[in-house]
């Protein structure tokens, strides 16, 4: 959860997916590079790995909310 992103299987057949809404994300500080890219790649991997399921998706920041 350090990206801010994250799933939680709810039942055997439905998947929580929580996407972190800030955009752009910064840098991951640990691997340098985007924050983005990981959290598409990262959702990509949910998704085949989960095949057949149903998927409820949240933002737990809304999307473009960047205040710094």
């Amino acid at each position: 959860m350090q990206g801010g992103y994250y799933a939680v299987n709810l039942t055997s057949e439905i998947v929580l997916i929580s996407m972190n809404g800030i955009y752009p994300f910064y840098s991951n500080k640990i691997q340098q590079v985007n924050g983005t890219t990981l959290m598409l790649d990262w959702i990509r991997t949910v998704l085949a790995d989960n095949a057949g399921k149903k998927f409820i998706t949240e933002t737990h920041v809304f999307p473009g909310n960047n205040y710094y």
